[in-house]
């Protein structure tokens, strides 16, 4: 009903586009089911670590051009260059992936039990994502469970994830040298405070009921009928 728009700036864009007043555009962003996400803190994580042999480093994915991309230069240019990193890919992106290097582990698909636990296990994600609208359904997906980001700024887009702790971004130029201090910096413990903290950004508003709950106000303030919503 009416227009939606998944971000601010698609919103923005699209007044501009068809001379639309942006408070008539309802602002629909990508979320996550928060509630059923297991937040690690910080020194948990790192607890989960000690006992794991490998540093994980995550991205999750569809099968959707942007994703495919990302997935590519993880496989093909990220991971050799870190051979002591492990990279999961987790997702459908995975039917275009090829792990060429022994580093990088491709699990396609995962039920909701496997994808929690390598949220909790892993000690970061990236997303190298550098097209597409809208925004990243995966990155509000890491920071509900407490998990730092090294993203792209257009990986973050649609989000106000600047200041944000534990969120990094960098242009994909610079991503390597920028992963290698993340890691350094995680791994002798050097980030304090909760992930995902900061001025500006709310993680209930990336929580599909709190989404659908101002959807439907949006809905209403326009004057449909709110029998015809049920």
């Amino acid at each position: 009903v009416g227009v939606t728009a998944c971000s601010r700036e698609d919103r923005q864009r699209l007044a501009e586009l068809y001379g639309l007043d942006p408070v008539g555009v309802a602002l629909v962003p990508n979320g996550a089911d928060l509630e059923s996400l297991l937040y690690i803190e910080t020194r948990e994580r790192e607890r989960v670590q000690r006992r794991l042999t490998d540093f994980g480093v995550l991205f999750m994915g569809s099968l959707h051009g942007p994703n495919i991309e990302a997935a590519r230069y993880i496989c093909d240019d990220l991971a050799p260059q870190f051979p002591d990193l492990q990279f999961w890919i987790v997702g459908s992106v995975c039917r275009h992936c090829e792990a060429g290097g022994s580093n990088v582990y491709l699990f396609d698909e995962v039920n909701d039990i496997d994808k929690h636990a390598l949220l909790a296990c892993a000690r970061l994600a990236v997303n190298p994502v550098t097209s597409g609208s809208g925004s990243n359904l995966k990155m509000a997906e890491y920071l509900g469970a407490g998990l730092p980001v090294l993203s792209t700024p257009h990986g973050a887009r649609g989000m106000a994830l600047e200041g944000v702790n534990g969120v990094f971004l960098e242009s994909l130029g610079n991503f390597p040298e920028k992963l290698k201090i993340v890691v350094n910096d995680l791994e002798r413990g050097a980030l304090k405070g909760k992930v995902g903290t900061g001025p500006g950004f709310a993680p209930a508003e990336h929580d599909w009921r709190v989404i659908a709950g101002n959807y439907y106000a949006f809905l209403v303030s326009t004057g449909l009928k709110t029998e015809t919503l049920c």
